[in-house]
């Protein structure tokens, strides 16, 4: 799985975040802002789109079209996989000298549903944290 990571430049890293992104957006411009603002305040984070989401589609389909759908045994299927894509990543940030209660998931919108779903499944997950929108 494709993930995009950013690290401090300007300090020692206080710790990791795997952050979820949004269900159905065009690319991953909330996140990669989220993420700079993360890691401008010392936090690694390393952005981990869903299963069928920014490039994991298949041909012709669009992005998270088929992340969340009428299908719940395929939606059961994405937070599985997504919990099991959560957990490599947190092993590699581990790999890569992060302390594990330094390591935490989050996600925005859909994803903190998925972020709170993983942390249910997996707690060596630090802590895990959910950002949430409405549109008015």
């Amino acid at each position: 799985v494709r993930a995009e990571l950013y690290e401090p430049t300007s300090r020692r890293p206080s710790g990791a975040i795997v952050l979820f992104p949004i269900w159905g957006g065009p690319g991953l411009t909330l996140e990669r802002y989220v993420a700079a603002h993360l890691s401008s305040r010392g936090w690694t984070t390393l952005i981990l789109p869903l299963p069928y989401q920014h490039g994991r589609q298949p041909a012709g389909v669009r992005s998270g079209r088929m992340t969340v759908s009428d299908d719940l045994a395929r939606n059961e299927r994405v937070f599985r996989q997504a919990a099991t894509e959560a957990g490599a990543a947190r092993r590699w940030l581990r790999a890569r000298g992060y302390r594990s209660d330094r390591i935490a998931i989050m996600g925005i919108s859909l994803g903190g549903h998925v972020a709170t779903y993983v942390r249910s499944v997996d707690p060596a997950f630090a802590r895990f944290g959910v950002m949430c929108f409405a549109e008015h």
